[in-house]
């Protein structure tokens, strides 16, 4: 099967180098290398447009800055292959695993092929480690929606670059698949996509190498990439509605949006300007869902022996029972937390 590879670069003229070496040879006939210049204005697209030269499956498409998702879409809407990944211009693929997975797809047809990740830590100049296992069954084709949107919720592992996607599955989510309202591109997405496919596979092997880094938009910690968080989350969480009569996805959907909402909560104590506005606007966003949620939807969180998730309990045991001082008691904490960090400094 052919893949679409479909590249996002905005200024990132010191990695977008390593990032082709290693995607180049993972191009075979009748592949396609989109690489979408989301309006940057470094060497980042004199410096791929040097490296694919004469490459006859390799093009640059050029936009003004919209993010991510914007990039995402635009290289989505000029892909033509039956399979497409995606991949952030800072990160790297394994081409021997590459190959590896290539050789599933061909022979197992999946819509969605997972694989796993390397985290490159320290912009790269750290250890690789792996990423965590997910909830899938290894190294076998399962038709099994329901199941698999459940497992990827609880697995909260939602990137879209460690997946082979078949093209067509974008259809139903319109002309914007990735929304780009939203800082974040796949934790709204995905999850989407699982519940459409009809049959995936698992193979558990590292494809990329994720670079994790202090500029990377996963690290920004602002009043927005919080509240997006939780927005996002919400979308994720909407997903469930493919299954209404599924107890199992319904409640990891639940869980899944309380874990997320408790992640944007800590960030939110190092956004400079937070404190008692933020915490009531993310408090409100999900309150229509996990605050007015039957004891039965939360029973996956309640049973949970997961460390994190006692705390996860904690904040909505709180929330639940008192909006004001769950929210007084966050401003406060987030208050101390960046008084401590400037005490420190």
């Amino acid at each position: 099967m052919n893949v679409s590879f479909i590249l996002a670069v905005y200024q990132i003229e010191q990695y977008i180098e390593a990032c082709l070496e290693s995607v180049l040879p993972c191009l075979r006939d009748g592949d396609e290398l989109i690489i979408v210049n989301d309006g940057s204005n470094d060497r980042s697209r004199a410096l791929a447009a040097a490296l694919i030269g004469a490459c006859p499956n390799a093009r640059i498409v050029d936009k003004p800055n919209g993010g991510l998702s914007s990039a995402r879409n635009a290289g989505l809407r000029v892909a033509t292959c039956e399979h497409v990944l995606f991949l952030d211009g800072d990160d790297a693929l394994i081409p021997e695993a590459i190959a590896q997975a290539r050789e599933t797809l061909d022979k197992e047809e999946p819509d969605i092929l997972v694989t796993d990740y390397l985290e490159w830590l320290d912009d790269g100049r750290g250890a690789k480690r792996p990423s965590r296992p997910r909830s899938h069954a290894q190294g076998q084709l399962t038709a099994a929606p329901a199941r698999h949107l459940k497992e990827t919720l609880d697995d909260c592992i939602p990137c879209v670059w460690t997946r082979f996607f078949r093209r067509n599955l974008f259809d139903a989510l319109g002309e914007a698949p990735f929304p780009e309202w939203s800082m974040y591109d796949d934790l709204p997405t995905t999850p989407h996509l699982v519940a459409r496919a009809r049959t995936m596979f698992y193979l558990p092997l590292p494809t990329v190498l994720y670079r994790t880094r202090a500029g990377s938009l996963t690290q920004i910690r602002t009043r927005r990439s919080c509240t997006d968080m939780v927005k996002a989350a919400i979308r994720a969480h909407d997903a469930t509605t493919a299954f209404p009569g599924d107890l199992a996805v319904q409640r990891a959907g639940m869980a899944f949006l309380a874990r997320k909402w408790v992640d944007a909560v800590k960030q939110s104590r190092q956004v400079p300007d937070s404190g008692w506005s933020l915490h009531r606007e993310m408090l409100g966003l999900i309150a229509p869902l996990l605050l007015r949620a039957r004891q039965e939807q939360l029973q996956d969180l309640w049973q949970s022996a997961r460390r994190d998730d006692r705390k996860v309990r904690r904040h909505l045991k709180l929330a639940r029972q008192s909006r004001l001082l769950y929210t007084l008691i966050n401003t406060l904490v987030g208050w101390l937390k960046r008084l401590r960090a400037r005490q420190r400094q």
